[in-house]
C-alpha cells in the first residue's frame, strides 16, 4: 500500500498494515483532534508506522501481529481518552483495503485511484475484518 503524502509514513519489515476509517472527527468547530494526537494514540498503544492523511480521520498503521476486535476497542478507548470524545472505527488490513479499491465497479479502468470514497456499514460498531 502506497503511503506517498501521508505524514509520518514509514516502512516495517514483516508486519502487518492497516487501515483505519473513523467518521465524524475535525467536521467543522466538532469532534476536532490534531493529526499529531491522532497518530500518537496509536503509537501508545504499540503501532508503528502511523501515518494520517490531512484532517481526514484515516490513518495507516502497522501491527508485528494480526488485529481483531478487542483490538479495535482498545483502540476505540485510547482514543476517546486522548480526544475527549468517542469515535467508531473500522479497521482493514492493507490488502483488504486494497482490494475494495480494486473491485469497485463504479471506477473506468484507467481512472486515478488517488482520491476515493468508501461507505461503511455502521451496522457492526467495531471490527476487523
Amino acid at each position: 500500500m502506497s503511503r506517498a503524502g501521508a505524514a509520518g509514513a514509514g516502512s516495517a519489515v514483516g508486519s502487518h498494515e492497516y487501515v483505519g476509517l473513523v467518521r465524524g472527527i475535525n467536521v467543522g468547530a466538532n469532534n476536532r483532534i490534531t493529526m499529531a494526537d491522532f497518530r500518537r494514540v496509536f503509537e501508545r498503544l504499540g503501532y508503528t508506522d502511523v501515518a494520517t492523511l490531512l484532517q481526514s480521520g484515516n490513518v495507516v498503521f502497522a501491527s508485528d501481529r494480526l488485529l481483531g476486535a478487542p483490538d479495535v476497542a482498545a483502540i476505540e478507548s485510547a482514543f476517546a481518552a486522548a480526544a475527549g470524545f468517542r469515535a467508531s472505527f473500522v479497521v482493514l488490513s492493507a490488502a483488504q483495503f486494497e482490494a475494495t479499491v480494486t473491485a469497485n465497479p463504479l471506477l473506468p479502468p484507467a481512472t486515478c485511484h488517488c482520491r476515493f470514497s468508501v461507505t461503511v456499514s455502521s451496522m457492526r460498531r467495531s471490527w476487523v475484518t
